[in-house]
């Protein structure tokens, strides 16, 4: 039975019943009323309740990430702050290779890896990866930096001048590449904290 034939019943009904039929038709429609206008305002009122829910959650989040982004904005100023200190302390042995500054560099060295692994956290994952491998050759200039000062200090023990020109040539080499290294991370770095390396993965 299709729509129209259930009305065309129903109409019959309510005609053969006269004057009642019409009340009963009236009313049910009053009722019917009645209970849309309930519905509706259930309806309504559930949907406020959802968008209330969903406006604290967004509040949440919205306090949450700006907090981040605070804490992640000092901490990379405060990172490479340690990554320039520790470049100076690179250029000071480049230019003078002794334990005073060996230690020096060393001393950065330590101080600068730690930082990138206490704050492993706040930092946006692409920027770690850098960071441990600008550490690799750091590393290889520190060790080779302190094999050269070793072997000047023994050169009346069988060391060659060629032998000690070849770690300077191996030193201004692994020197070229963290601070190939260095550059990029600086320029990803500002990216970071203007927000435009976020904007660019979110298209």
């Amino acid at each position: 039975m299709d729509l129209g034939e259930f009305a065309f019943i129903v109409g019959t009904a309510m005609a053969s019943m006269g004057g009642a039929g019409a009340i009963i038709l009236i009313t049910a429609k009053w009722i019917g009323g009645v209970w849309a206008d309930r519905l509706s305002q259930n309806l309504q009122h559930q949907y406020d309740i959802q968008l209330a829910q969903h406006q604290n959650q967004l509040d949440v989040f919205r306090a949450s990430l700006l907090r981040y982004t605070g804490e992640q904005f000092s901490l990379y100023n405060k990172l490479w702050h340690s990554l320039y200190d520790l470049k100076n302390s690179g250029d000071e042995l480049w230019e003078k290779a002794d334990d005073p500054n060996l230690r020096i560099f060393s001393k950065q060295f330590k101080i600068t890896s730690d930082e990138i692994e206490k704050n492993y956290l706040l930092l946006e994952k692409n920027h770690y990866e850098q960071l441990i491998e600008l550490l690799k050759p750091l590393k290889e200039y520190q060790v080779r930096k302190g094999e050269l000062i070793l072997k000047r200090a023994r050169t009346k023990a069988g060391v060659t001048q060629d032998d000690i020109n070849q770690l300077i040539d191996d030193n201004r080499q692994t020197k070229q590449n963290y601070e190939k290294l260095l550059d990029t991370i600086r320029e990803d770095f500002r990216k970071q904290i203007r927000g435009e390396e976020q904007s660019s993965k979110d298209k």
